[in-house]
């Protein structure tokens, strides 16, 4: 499900930064008593390895708890920024820190595994995972002085291929050693009465699940993996979302299986699904959810139960028109806040266990612009202490013989200190992640294509089918999308690429397009076309480097990539295929956010790549310029897509418009005479970069925290 409304997008992720807090100093350590426990009124932060944003030339390992250097390599053929790993976290309560880090060593150090770490750039004196038994250790690495605010750490591989980290602790209390030697556990839980605070996420986005009834599934992340939905009443998945059929249960709209959901379940009363998160959350809980109302009369929100002991919900239901929130004493309508087809975020924010962290403060946003939250729509505080949150509650009711409840999808709960794991709704920013960054179009226009190309390669598609001495289709599957020849069409001098409703496989929808034969390096490189009006379609044009031997293998340009659920944005982009992983392949992503609705008008994309520079252009105008000495040069085929996308924020795929289409006008690649022997000799074998990859804080937008992305092309 996506935001339909004005300025109200979705996808991207709330973010646990802020500014960085510098010229930090490492204070000498004292020695101090051992104490098995930390004490209820000390700050404490703990930190998987494994969840770093940034996991550089380090890779997860020992089933994904915790993170092995990986780079291979001696350090002076290593980009510095592939030698560390990074997050960036919130201390609510400035103060001296103590730094703990679990490491492991190895017998004789050989391997050796040592490493360093850094907080907000100061590194610590002490070498890490340095001791001589092949077991975790924990090991002090120093007290530092953090004020309120982000606080960047990052992992810095010495030993360039075996270095070990676990977890991380950062607490005030000084005199707390933490415990245990368990091989490959989350073993440090200090006191069953008293436990720290681990930051955590439960997600559920119900495309993961199977159509029809919920009931006895499970589905999602940080969940009891054991226990799955119990299911009071008639809540089922329809197409990737989820939705209580009407009164009458007849035949309701057509599920992901392609067949009519017959149910006759549905009632006036609430149904209601249960699950328990992996663990009780406590501290500042905070919650989100997307909402799309159907009528006027149903319900649809989320219950968030205390622990087993409290049986009493917090509860927030939107319905077409208004909002409820209940719980406790607080019973509070809002009104006038769903309108009726279009989806809304839902926001909110609980403060549990009071006595540790927060004032106790129930807030619940709609539609916020996410990087300025502002004041909440409503915001009451509790009236009794709790000790956590132990479930997530699914609610929905028609409210009349006649009502159909709304659609509900994404539901997070997070207990992140900050917002955290909650999708962009702000303007035009739904799309955009930690690795996209805005930029402007020059104000006047550029000559092209640019004086000395001459045209080498074309199709104006006036013929009455594909020319197959051109081209070749693309059939591969791809997310939610199933390509297929019978998509490619050309007719009105346009290749179309329809984009249809069609179960192949596990793929839900049928896409298509096609890549060129004859394969390029430099040139100028042109297309125009307008995209799919349906929401939820991915439409490119790009290269591909041909997969040969790694020698030859290259960047993969993205000319233009859009998402249909927001027609006035579009980025480039350039991924290197060397490389593994979205962080270490993303060279760059641009966005721009102004430009024509390509559902309505025809926008011309170009590009100028040499052994110099590329330059990015939309509608004649240059939004970037890269330096190509920082990545490698290679043969790639251009392709032309397609596809339906439930990435990137198109997580819902609008069925009532489809079929729709994507237009091509044309498509022009241009030479130049004075590069023709560069390109021959990158014909042969790829030409290898001579600069280092720009540091990852010059690829990355400051100010948010992205889930892992990758390339849908």
């Amino acid at each position: 499900m996506t935001r339909n409304a004005p300025g109200i997008l979705t996808c991207a992720i709330f973010s646990l930064v802020i500014l960085i807090v510098g010229n930090a100093l490492i204070h000498a350590e004292t020695p101090t008593p051992q104490n098995d426990s930390l004490s209820p009124e000390k700050q404490s932060l703990w930190i998987e390895a494994e969840d770093f944003t940034y996991l550089g030339g380090w890779q997860l390992a020992e089933k994904n708890t915790c993170i092995m250097g990986q780079t291979k390599r001696k350090k002076s053929d290593v980009a510095e920024d592939r030698l560390r790993a990074s997050t960036k976290v919130r201390i609510e309560v400035g103060g001296q820190y103590k730094l703990w880090v679990r490491a492991k060593g190895g017998e004789n150090q050989n391997p050796v595994r040592d490493f360093s770490i850094s907080i907000n750039s100061i590194v610590a004196s002490q070498k890490l995972g340095a001791h001589t038994t092949d077991r975790w250790e924990w090991q002090s690495a120093g007290v530092f002085p953090l004020e309120r605010g982000e606080t960047s750490i990052e992992l810095i591989d010495s030993s360039q291929y075996f270095a070990r980290c676990d977890k991380i602790l950062l607490t005030t209390d000084l005199s707390y050693k933490p415990k245990g030697e368990g091989e490959a556990q989350n073993i440090e839980q200090i006191d069953a009465k008293n436990p720290p605070y681990h930051a955590h996420i439960a997600k559920v986005i119900f495309n993961d699940l199977a159509p029809g009834t919920l009931a006895g599934q499970g589905g999602g992340t940080g969940f009891d993996a054991k226990a799955i939905w119990s299911v009071d009443g008639a809540i089922n998945i329809v197409d990737g979302d989820l939705q209580m059929p009407e009164k009458n249960g007849r035949s309701f709209i057509r599920s992901q299986s392609g067949k009519p959901a017959h149910i006759n379940a549905g009632s006036e009363k609430t149904s209601q699904a249960f699950r328990p998160l992996l663990i009780t959350m406590k501290g500042q809980v905070w919650f989100s959810y997307l909402v799309k109302p159907l009528h006027e009369n149903g319900m649809a929100g989320i219950n968030l139960r205390q622990a087993a002991n409290e049986q009493q919900d917090l509860s927030i239901y939107a319905s077409g028109r208004d909002l409820l929130v209940k719980g406790q004493v607080i019973t509070k309508r809002i009104n006038d806040r769903f309108p009726i087809g279009e989806t809304s975020l839902v926001l909110g924010r609980i403060d549990v266990n009071a006595d540790r962290h927060g004032d106790r403060l129930f807030a619940v946003w709609v539609n916020p612009d996410v990087d300025q939250l502002g004041l909440p729509l409503f915001s009451e505080k509790l009236t009794k202490e709790h000790s956590g949150i132990s479930h997530l509650g699914l609610a929905m009711s028609t409210g009349s013989a006649h009502g159909v409840s709304p659609q509900i999808d994404e539901v997070t709960v997070s207990n992140y200190p900050r917002q955290a794991g909650f999708f962009h709704v702000a303007p035009r920013k739904r799309h955009f992640g930690l690795s996209h960054i805005p930029v402007k179009a020059a104000e006047h226009k550029s000559q092209l294509p640019p004086a000395g190309y001459n045209l080498v390669f074309s199709d104006e598609f006036d013929a009455k089918e594909l020319d197959r001495t051109k081209w070749d289709y693309r059939l591969v599957d791809k997310d939610d999308s199933a390509q297929e020849e019978e998509n490619v069409e050309v007719a009105d001098g346009h290749l179309i690429v329809h984009a249809r409703k069609k179960n192949v496989g596990k793929c839900h929808f049928t896409g298509g397009g096609v890549i060129s034969k004859n394969v390029f390096v430099y040139g100028y490189y042109e297309a125009r076309f307008k995209i799919p009006s349906s929401e939820g379609w991915h439409t490119s044009f790009w290269t591909m480097p041909v997969y040969l031997p790694m020698e030859k293998r290259n960047v993969e340009i993205d000319f233009c990539e859009q998402d249909s659920g927001d027609p006035n944005y579009l980025s480039v982009g350039l991924i290197n295929h060397r490389e593994t992983g979205w962080n270490q392949s993303n060279i760059g992503r641009w966005v721009v956010e102004d430009v024509p609705n390509m559902v309505e008008e025809y926008v011309l994309i170009g590009s100028e790549y040499t052994p110099e520079f590329i330059r990015f252009y939309v509608n004649g105008r240059l939004i970037k310029e890269v330096d190509a000495a920082v990545f490698p040069h290679g043969p790639a085929t251009v392709q032309l897509s397609c596809i339906a996308s439930l990435k990137k924020g198109d997580r819902f795929q609008n069925v009532a418009q489809l079929p729709s289409r994507a237009r091509f006008d044309y498509v022009r690649v241009y030479h130049n005479p004075k590069y023709a022997e560069a390109e021959a000799a990158a014909q042969i074998k790829a030409v290898m970069p001579t600069k280092p990859i720009p540091p990852i804080s010059e690829r990355q937008r400051s100010g948010v925290t992205s889930e892992k992305e990758g390339t849908l092309d």
